[in-house]
């Protein structure tokens, strides 16, 4: 016999209701934003940092740039003036080529040698008769450089007789010193000064031959070309002046010897 099918009985079995469940999923959407809204900030504050931080390295960026351009305009110029005494030296050698190439006539003569000026006058003074020589002062017992920076005080008062004493004393007394030819080239600055000229010429070409490796021969050759300009002999100036575009061409001295020659020439 069959067994008569159980009827089931629907409060035997509670049904979850709707309401729980969607309770849950509000709950859930809720916390879901709040953790978006809070990643958003995060993710503001981040992006807030970043462009703060930013701000100073463009600035420094820019000063590197800045600093960068700085250097290579300078460095420019110094090419700049490097091709201008490179043209100069070029365009002596063309016209002294281009005078060799031109029939003269007559044959061709070793060109007269600088001429050697008399020994230095002195530098005049009032209580001195013209022409009276510049004693040596005796040195006291100091250092040559205490004894180089008095002479330097000296100069720049102007007196200049007592500065070229001194100088000279300095390089008599300290012949071996690194301070010797700089107070030779002093001495003749002094002569410089009061317009005798051929007194300078005779101090400065001391310097030459006597420290023939020292810094003052450059200086000292441009300041030859001054003196023979002022004394209206062109031609050795010009011949001393180009020695020092030639042997000293990327010098303060060279590049003064060669705006001297552009005006002389032009």
């Amino acid at each position: 016999m069959i067994p008569a099918r159980a009827s089931l009985d629907p409060d035997c079995f509670p049904v979850f209701a709707a309401e729980p469940v969607n309770s849950d999923l509000t709950r859930s959407g809720g916390i879901m934003k709040k953790i978006c809204g809070i990643a958003a900030m995060v993710g503001a504050l981040f992006f807030f940092q970043a462009c703060t931080a930013a701000k100073p390295r463009e600035d420094a960026d820019i000063s590197k740039i800045e600093t960068r351009l700085s250097e290579m305009n300078n460095r420019l110029d110094e090419l700049k003036h490097r091709v201008s005494v490179l043209q100069f030296m070029v365009d002596d050698h063309q016209k002294t080529i281009s005078a060799l190439g031109k029939p003269t006539g007559r044959p061709l003569q070793n060109p007269a040698p600088p001429v050697e000026p008399p020994p230095p006058s002195g530098l005049p003074q009032s209580a001195s008769p013209p022409g009276a020589p510049v004693k040596p002062m005796p040195v006291p017992a100091e250092s040559a450089e205490t004894a180089y920076n008095n002479a330097l005080s000296v100069y720049k008062t102007k007196d200049y007789r007592k500065a070229a004493s001194m100088f000279q004393s300095i390089a008599a007394n300290y012949p071996g010193h690194d301070l010797a030819d700089n107070a030779l080239y002093w001495t003749g600055e002094c002569y410089y000064a009061v317009k005798d000229y051929k007194g300078a010429i005779g101090a400065f070409k001391r310097v030459i031959k006597n420290y023939p490796n020292g810094s003052k021969v450059p200086d000292s050759l441009l300041k030859i070309g001054y003196a023979y300009l002022a004394l209206k002999d062109p031609v050795n100036a010009q011949s001393f002046l180009k020695k020092v575009v030639k042997q000293y061409p990327f010098t303060p001295a060279g590049t003064k010897a060669g705006e001297m020659l552009k005006k002389i020439q032009t």
